[in-house]
C-alpha cells in the first residue's frame, strides 16, 4: 500500500471516515472547507486515491485535517472503499466521496448513538445539492424498494470484519448489495431523523443509469430470491420508464 501521508496521532479513534478519490481536484476546496466544520479529535480521515494525475493528492497533502493518504491504482471506487476500510481503526466507519460533505453536526449525532448501539448501522438523510428543501431519506425498512443513503451511513467496523466488504462484481451498486446483505443477516439499523450529508448528484452511478438499473434489480433478485423471469421483466420496465422520463424532460 503506497502511503504518501501519515499524520495519525490518535491510536484509538472513535470514527473513521474513508474518502475514495480520483482526479477530483475541483472538489478538494469544498471538501476541505466542510471538513473544518465536522472534523473532531476522535475522528480519523483516510483518503484512498486511485493514482490521480490532476494534482488532487498535492492539494490534499497540504491541508490540515487529513490523517492518512494512500495513492495507487485500484480497481474502481468499491475497491478503494474496501482498501480504506481494511486500514481503519475507528469503531464506526463512514464513507464520504470527495464531492460530498458531512454537515457540521453529523459527527456529534453519530457519536451520541455509538456507545448504545454497538455492531449496528447508524444512518440519516441526504440533502441533494445545497437546497435544504431537497432531502431524500429512505428507510432500511423499505430496502427491497431501494438503497438508503450510503453517504449518510456509518457502519460498525466489526460488521465489515464479520460479513465482508463491498463486492467488486458490482460496478455502481455494491453499496446496495452490502446493505441488503447486512439487513438479511439481521444487523441492527439505527435510523436518525436528521440530515447528515450533502450529496452531489451526477456521480458515476448517475452517469451509468442503465447499468445501475440492471445491478440494482439483480441485487433485489438475489436477496429476495426472485426468479430470472422477474428480473428480466423488472429491468425492461425500469429502463422503459427511465427512457420515458428522459424524453418528457427534454
Amino acid at each position: 500500500m503506497n502511503i504518501v501521508l501519515d499524520n495519525r496521532l490518535n491510536e484509538h479513534p472513535l470514527i473513521s471516515v474513508v474518502t475514495p478519490a480520483f482526479n477530483g481536484k475541483k472538489f478538494v476546496a469544498s471538501y476541505l472547507s466542510a471538513l473544518e466544520l465536522w472534523k473532531r479529535a476522535n475522528v480519523e480521515v483516510i483518503v484512498i486515491d486511485g493514482s490521480s494525475e490532476d494534482g488532487t493528492v498535492d492539494k490534499l497533502m497540504s491541508a490540515p485535517g487529513i490523517d492518512l493518504i494512500v495513492s495507487e491504482k485500484d480497481d474502481g471506487i468499491f475497491d478503494a472503499m474496501n482498501k480504506g476500510v481494511s486500514i481503519c481503526r475507528g469503531l464506526y466507519i463512514g464513507i464520504l466521496n470527495l464531492d460530498d460533505r458531512y454537515l457540521p453536526n453529523t459527527i456529534d449525532l453519530i457519536e451520541s448513538k455509538i456507545l448504545t448501539n454497538p455492531n449496528s448501522i447508524i444512518y440519516g438523510g441526504l440533502k441533494i445539492g445545497e437546497q435544504d428543501s431537497n432531502v431524500v431519506h429512505l428507510s432500511h425498512t423499505n430496502i427491497q424498494q431501494g438503497m438508503i443513503g450510503h453517504p449518510a451511513m456509518f457502519v460498525a467496523r466489526t460488521l465489515y470484519l464479520e460479513l465482508g466488504g463491498y463486492d467488486s462484481y458490482y460496478k455502481v451498486a455494491a453499496d446496495y448489495d452490502l446493505t441488503f446483505r447486512y439487513f438479511n443477516a439481521g444487523v441492527k439499523f439505527v435510523e436518525l431523523p436528521d440530515v447528515l450529508t450533502e450529496y452531489t448528484p451526477g456521480g458515476f452511478s448517475s452517469s451509468n443509469e442503465k447499468l445501475s438499473i440492471i445491478e440494482t434489480t439483480r441485487i433485489q433478485k438475489v436477496h429476495t430470491r426472485k426468479g430470472f423471469a422477474w428480473f428480466v421483466i423488472k429491468v425492461l420496465l425500469r429502463i422503459s420508464k427511465h427512457q420515458i422520463i428522459q424524453l418528457m424532460s427534454r
